[in-house]
């Protein structure tokens, strides 16, 4: 009777035991705590972006008050490399920092983000891209409006990704996530900065578990759709969304 019970009682604990694996496996606490700083980090900003351009709207985009608008947008978010006002036709009228007013000017009227704010004319998240200073950065566009309602530009944030993640993450969590752009699979943080700008799948040894699985790469698709053959458990789905552009935050390990 006693060896029945003992064996019932490591049945039941391994039991719970691969239940526990398996939960983690699907949803790690340290992505869900990065989903959820990262999210405070974007609305955040988000917030900021959305009172300057009120501001501005009763301003204007150039002059004193505009630039002092822009300076203490910059101010309030470390992660910011400038802000500026972008006028209907894509042009940077008003750059702040006084470092970058040197852009003043400078036509990005091209650029992706830009062309959703102003075809749209709602708040954009914008893509990882090479800008106009040289950086590789993503960019948050939020439309501004006249006391009349009319569409007069658009507040813009430069922003170093692998800044606003950090600021958004808490200290052990930055060494355990990726975080990378549905859309093409390129990664914006790293804990190993020379995979910034890389597409997931590029990545040499990446296992199962740590590739973005993209319309582009069907055959890690079918392998994560029937994850039992591929001897690896599916990828984790954790999303952050914002202006509808989608973050993926993946596990690192070395």
């Amino acid at each position: 009777m006693v060896r029945r019970w003992l064996c019932m009682g490591i049945l039941v604990f391994g039991m719970l035991w691969a239940w526990a694996a398996t939960a983690a496996e699907v949803a790690p606490a340290d992505l869900l705590r990065a989903r959820e700083g990262l999210k405070t980090a974007l609305n955040r900003l988000n917030t900021g972006c959305a009172r300057a351009a009120d501001r501005l709207g009763q301003t204007g985009l150039t002059g004193k008050e505009a630039r002092r608008i822009l300076g203490e947008l910059c101010a309030a978010h470390p992660e910011a490399v400038d802000c500026a006002a972008v006028d209907p036709r894509g042009r940077l009228v008003t750059v702040e920092p006084a470092a970058w007013r040197v852009h003043e000017g400078v036509d990005i009227s091209g650029q992706e983000h830009v062309i959703r704010v102003q075809k749209t004319r709602k708040p954009v998240l914008g893509r990882l891209f090479k800008s106009a200073e040289g950086l590789d950065a993503i960019s948050m566009e939020y439309p501004v409006f006249s006391p009349k309602k009319e569409f007069i530009g658009s507040v813009s944030v430069l922003i170093r990704p692998e800044a606003l993640v950090k600021s958004g993450l808490a200290k052990g969590d930055a060494a355990t996530v990726r975080v990378i752009q549905e859309e093409d699979g390129r990664i914006l943080y790293s804990p190993d900065a020379k995979e910034v700008g890389r597409t997931a799948p590029a990545i040499p040894g990446a296992r199962l578990a740590d590739r973005f699985f993209s319309p582009a790469a069907p055959e890690k698709n079918a392998c994560s759709s029937k994850a039992e053959s591929c001897g690896e458990p599916e990828a984790p789905r954790i999303l952050v969304d914002l202006h509808g552009t989608r973050w993926q935050l993946m596990p690192f390990a070395r």
